[in-house]
């Protein structure tokens, strides 16, 4: 048994008076009152499916669910909209944010 390293990509953006968490991969969404909130409770629940599907023996319908495409013209929007200064802390976290979630995980041998 070895480990793999699995990466989900993610976003997160607000929306009225709340933010909205995406996992564009898995289509989990979350939203919470703030930023910081929405992107821990969005590890959550890609860990907690990812978990699951482990379970089942990883069947390709739960680890292959991209979200609809309304989320993937927003990571559009912000990628055009994220700026970064020189000067900007490398793990900062931009209102607009992309990001991923890794998970490292074994890999069994299911033959």
């Amino acid at each position: 048994m070895y480990s793999k390293e699995y990466s989900f990509r993610c976003i997160a953006y607000p929306e009225k008076d709340k933010y909205i968490g995406v996992c564009l991969d898995l289509n989990i969404v979350e939203e919470r009152e703030s930023l910081e909130g929405v992107i821990k409770e969005l590890n959550d629940a890609v860990l907690s499916h990812f978990l699951s599907a482990a379970e089942l023996g990883f069947p390709k319908e739960l680890l292959f669910r991209p979200a609809p495409r309304e989320y993937w013209e927003k990571l559009k929007e912000i990628t055009r909209l994220e700026i970064r200064p020189k000067d900007k802390e490398k793990n900062h976290i931009s209102e607009f944010s992309f990001y991923k979630i890794p998970i490292k995980a074994p890999v069994f041998d299911l033959r």
